[in-house]
């Protein structure tokens, strides 16, 4: 499999390295140009390209850049990949105030309006530091699973082939719309969990309550100092998206 990234922080970053190293094809950008990513060149084992060409001859392109940021990107980004995935998700704080976002559109759902190609939402629901350290084997008894949804049923089984090489179980929520259901402030969004878990957490979402829940940790992390390692942060959010009586 080729895939391509567009962004090169640490979810878009690490996902290269898992990639590369289950055996995939890798072209990674940035907007600031390849010459900007040689580190990460080398320590991925990607291929840094120019915007313009991440999409080309991919089988899946790989949005991992901040929300705010897609609508800006020129059109060559997508216009040659068959797959876009949507790892991004939407903070306030960092994109600025998006109203169709803040009065309850799905942000993949937004994502497909500008991007104009199937799109599947996965690879947002977890950190960097899980995406690194916690892929195991096919059958492994503690692997965790990831949500994705779209409404193209080539586009679903082509993120899932890239979720499962990088060492991860799969569970489809259901199409675009579907997608609020692994958003910040879902009981699955960056709470590793396994796949029967999230089958049984993903109907206790509750789309209204989203926004709040999604705030408060963002407070939560602010509040620590020094900051909070990704083990903290994934016990905040267990603490505040799962279910008391999960």
């Amino acid at each position: 499999m080729r895939v391509g990234i567009m962004g090169a922080g640490n979810i878009g970053a690490t996902l290269a390295q898992q990639l590369v190293a289950a055996g995939c094809e890798v072209v990674i950008a940035n907007s600031r140009g390849p010459e900007t990513l040689g580190d990460v060149a080398r320590s991925t084992g990607a291929h840094a390209v120019s915007i313009e060409d991440v999409g080309a001859g991919v089988d899946a392109l790989v949005l991992s850049i901040p929300q705010r940021a897609t609508p800006s990107l020129p059109p060559e980004v997508f216009a040659r990949a068959p797959v876009i995935i949507d790892a991004n998700n939407y903070y306030p704080f960092r994109d600025g105030r998006i109203p169709a976002l803040d009065n309850g559109l799905a942000d993949s759902v937004w994502v497909a309006q500008h991007v104009r190609r199937p799109v599947v939402k996965a690879l947002n629901s977890i950190q960097s530091n899980s995406l690194a350290h916690y892929g195991r084997p096919a059958g492994a008894v503690d692997r965790i699973a990831l949500p994705l949804s779209g409404d193209d049923e080539r586009a679903l089984q082509t993120a899932a082939a890239l979720i499962e090489a990088a060492g991860f179980d799969v569970v489809v929520v259901g199409d675009l719309d579907s997608s609020w259901r692994q958003q910040p402030g879902s009981p699955v969004y960056c709470t590793d969990l396994s796949a029967d878990e999230l089958r049984r957490l993903l109907p206790l979402a509750e789309r209204e309550r989203l926004p709040d829940l999604r705030d408060a940790a963002i407070r939560a992390f602010m509040t620590m100092s020094p900051a909070p390692t990704p083990e903290q942060r994934r016990e905040i959010f267990r603490r505040l998206y799962l279910p008391r009586a999960a």
